[in-house]
């Protein structure tokens, strides 16, 4: 790849000056010329073009010292000959901290016919997601995935991109490509909250009822020329939508959320990390106070709310009142969306044990589901002991979902 670049001189006398190209921060070629008084004079600087998104500048030096500059971004796409070729974008390219970045692969297909690829994005050589994707016929420069990934760490970070038309490994085999990017985490001047993240929700079955926890980070910068140190407790407040009316209050706590900081002095420069842990619980009406038949139907309905919920993508709002030594209460909020997850076995097994009980207890009439083990045991019980058959339904789906 070539650039023609035009240096005036401005000045009544000559002057010499050398023009520098600098790739992604590196140098990749020079050359000097000299320039008559009020003239112009222009070069031809070069570089083996590599595929993916880049950084340029361009740099005019005269006895030491930089007269100009210009940069700017090019991107690279693969030669023609190729069947397909990718590129890796990324957004922003400086972050004061750190904080989040947005990547998107970029995709063509010079064939005709669709292009299975797999492969990975690694930062700093960790890898940090896994690609199978499909590059449909016909794709310029099509976005073939998009998402973002928290960074901290001050200096230069490296993001590549690898993906091939074989087995996703970098070995040879099939058509491979590479693209890299790089992103620079600054210094900055003051607290700072930099990346945020929560895990999935996932309820799993316990003697009836459906119990999940939550579990979410906020990471914080100390840009400032001094430690600091949180001197209390850290007081957090929780909104996660549908899922409020069932979260579970620790003993002896005001809140549903409990938070901690790690480490508790920040050093200048450093990070630390909140983590806030929640707990739910979907339960159902105390089996022992009833009345003679239990409510198998109601069980059910409790069973198929928990079923609906599955899938779902909630909102998750946390704020954290932190109180430090030099900077009193600061606050924080966390805000992301998090995936909702069921042990669905347990839910069908549950459901259809409801349906059974029901029928068998309840109606005298044959079973409408076909689970041996909870036969078996119904089989050994007086007609009366409806809540002793539901406590073994739920003891046995307990313990055989883990």
């Amino acid at each position: 790849m070539s650039f023609d670049v035009s240096v005036k001189n401005p000045v009544s006398r000559s002057r010499t000056v050398t023009v520098k190209l600098f790739i992604d921060g590196q140098e990749k070629s020079s050359k000097s010329l000299t320039i008559g008084g009020g003239s112009t004079g222009s070069v031809t600087l070069t570089w083996t073009a590599q595929a993916g998104e880049h950084d340029y500048r361009i740099e005019a030096w005269e006895d030491g010292k930089l007269e100009a500059s210009r940069s700017g971004e090019i991107t690279v796409s693969g030669v023609p000959s190729d069947l397909f070729n990718v590129v890796l974008t990324v957004y922003p390219h400086e972050l004061e901290g750190g904080g989040e970045v947005y990547l998107q692969v970029k995709a063509w297909n010079y064939d005709r016919s669709p292009i299975q690829v797999r492969g990975f994005i690694e930062v700093d050589g960790e890898r940090i997601k896994n690609i199978t994707a499909e590059i449909p016929v016909n794709a310029n420069g099509d976005s073939l995935l998009v998402f973002s990934h928290p960074l901290i760490g001050i200096g230069n970070h490296t993001i590549k991109l690898f993906l091939d038309n074989y087995d996703g490994k970098p070995n040879g085999a099939g058509e491979e490509h590479w693209s890299e990017v790089r992103v620079t985490v600054k210094t900055g001047d003051q607290l700072k909250q930099v990346t945020s993240e929560c895990d999935p929700i996932y309820f799993k079955y316990n003697m009836g009822n459906y119990e999940a926890t939550l579990t979410c980070r906020l990471t914080i910068y100390n840009g400032y020329s001094y430690d600091l140190k949180v001197t209390g407790d850290i007081v957090s407040d929780i909104d996660v939508s549908i899922l409020n009316k069932y979260l579970q209050f620790p003993a002896g706590s005001f809140s549903p959320v409990v938070s901690y900081i790690d480490p508790k002095t920040i050093p200048t420069g450093g990070y630390s990390t909140i983590t806030s842990i929640a707990h739910f619980k979907i339960s159902k009406p105390d089996i022992f106070v009833i009345g003679d038949i239990f409510p198998y139907w109601e069980d059910a309905w409790n069973d198929i709310q928990v079923e609906g919920i599955y899938g779902a993508r909630i909102p998750v709002k946390i704020i954290h009142d932190v109180p430090f030594d030099k900077l009193g209460i600061q606050r924080f909020t966390l805000q992301s969306r998090v995936y909702v997850e069921v042990d669905h076995m347990a839910v069908v097994a549950d459901i259809a044990a409801d349906a059974l009980l029901t029928y068998k207890l309840g109606k005298r009439s044959a079973p409408i589901a076909n689970i041996k083990f909870i036969q078996d045991i119904l089989n050994k019980l007086p007609p009366e002991a409806n809540w002793l058959a539901n406590w073994m339904k739920e003891y046995a789906i307990t313990w055989w979902r883990g």
